[in-house]
């Protein structure tokens, strides 16, 4: 592997109102000497976004990017692709890990395999703060979508879902997939939370290519952190014009993308 390959990359990392993540995460990869692109997009009040403002501004690393927007994470993604200027981009929960050597696996695969879209290895989730033995679990089996099909695989992942967002991704179908979201406006006129800010996008990256898992440590998640909201509160939406919205509006991009 050659490190110099993660010049190539990006990663976008939204945020609201959790700088102590923010400055943990930061600081994961200023260990480490990344060299990569990292993009905080901040939907935090105006003191925290401030304060995280600074802290990016005063790293003074031109690899590293803040942005402020106001939104869910999908919605600002949406509203900031300009800031994508590589080959490659991945999400990131500002509470999550992206190994650099599981971004360099995943690299070199796309590489040699120019029909994949998107790529990553397994991942682990610490579930508390202890970091004793039962508190980390492996977190996914392999997860590949490799049906010729666009149709095929856009209705297998989702008979067996798995959200694709961690994924080292070619940054025109991550660029096109997310431009398709709906914009805060409309979330805010009712459509519903739970297609708007996950599951449209996850279409649209299936039907746009294969995604592929390999073998070797990517992702570390944690699972002991507060919650920026709880998510119960929308992902059942009791909005029934705004679900019947929204889909309609998955229904509509999906098969777009599926005929083109």
């Amino acid at each position: 592997m050659n490190p110099q390959e993660l010049l190539d990359m990006t990663i976008v990392i939204p945020t609201k109102n959790r700088p102590q993540y923010v400055e943990r995460i930061l600081t994961y990869y200023l260990s480490l000497n990344f060299i990569g692109n990292i993009v905080i997009i901040d939907s935090s009040d105006e003191e925290t976004a401030e304060y995280i403002r600074k802290y990016v501004n005063d790293i003074n690393k031109v690899n590293f990017t803040y942005s402020f927007s106001q939104g869910l994470p999908t919605t600002v993604i949406r509203d900031n692709v300009n800031l994508i200027k590589t080959k490659y981009v991945s999400f990131l929960g500002d509470d999550d890990y992206i190994i650099p050597t599981g971004i360099l696996r995943s690299i070199e695969y796309l590489k040699k395999n120019p029909d994949i879209v998107a790529c990553r290895g397994e991942a682990l989730k610490i579930r508390d703060s202890n970091l004793s033995s039962d508190s980390i679990s492996r977190y996914w089996n392999f997860f590949n979508r490799l049906e010729d099909s666009s149709g095929d695989r856009v209705i297998k992942h989702f008979s067996d879902y798995h959200t694709p967002f961690f994924h080292v991704c070619r940054s025109e179908m991550f660029i096109k997939a997310y431009s398709n979201a709906p914009s805060m406006s409309e979330i805010e006129a009712g459509y519903d939370r739970l297609i708007g800010d996950e599951l449209l996008v996850a279409a649209l990256m299936l039907a746009y290519g294969k995604f592929a898992s390999i073998e070797g440590l990517h992702l570390i998640r944690t699972n002991n952190v507060e919650s920026i909201e709880l998510r119960e509160s929308w992902l059942y939406d009791v909005n029934v014009i705004g679900k019947e919205m929204a889909v309609r509006d998955l229904r509509k991009k999906t098969a777009t993308a599926v005929s083109e």
